[in-house]
C-alpha cells in the first residue's frame, strides 16, 4: 500500500513520530540509575533562555539535561533535532 503523506497527512505523523520519540526518551528519568535529569521538548527550559535571542533555540526539539537542571550547571547536556520524514517512518514500517 503507498501512502500519501503530503500536507496535514504528512505534518501529523511526523509530530506524532516526534512526540512519542520524546515521551520514550523522557521516560528514561524513572531510571534509578540515570544521569538524566530533566527533558525539554520543543526549547530549553525557560530560565535558560533569558538573555538569548528569541530564536536562539528554535532548532531543538529535545533537550536533555544530565546531572542539573540548568545550563549553567548540567555536566552535560543533548541537543536534538529530529527531521525525519513521515516516507522514511513508511519505509520503517512506523
Amino acid at each position: 500500500m503507498k501512502y500519501n503523506f503530503r500536507g496535514a497527512r504528512g505534518s501529523n505523523a511526523g509530530d506524532e513520530f516526534h512526540e512519542l520519540w520524546a515521551l520514550r526518551q523522557a521516560l528514561a528519568l524513572m531510571e534509578h540509575d540515570t544521569e538524566l535529569s530533566a527533558v525539554t521538548v520543543e526549547g530549553v527550559r525557560a530560565e535558560d533562555e533569558n538573555g538569548q535571542p528569541l530564536d536562539a533555540w528554535d532548532g531543538v526539539d529535545c533537550a536533555f539535561y544530565y546531572g542539573g537542571y540548568q545550563i549553567a550547571s548540567v555536566e552535560r547536556m543533548s541537543l536534538t533535532n529530529s527531521n525525519i520524514h513521515p516516507r522514511i517512518l513508511n519505509k520503517c514500517g512506523l
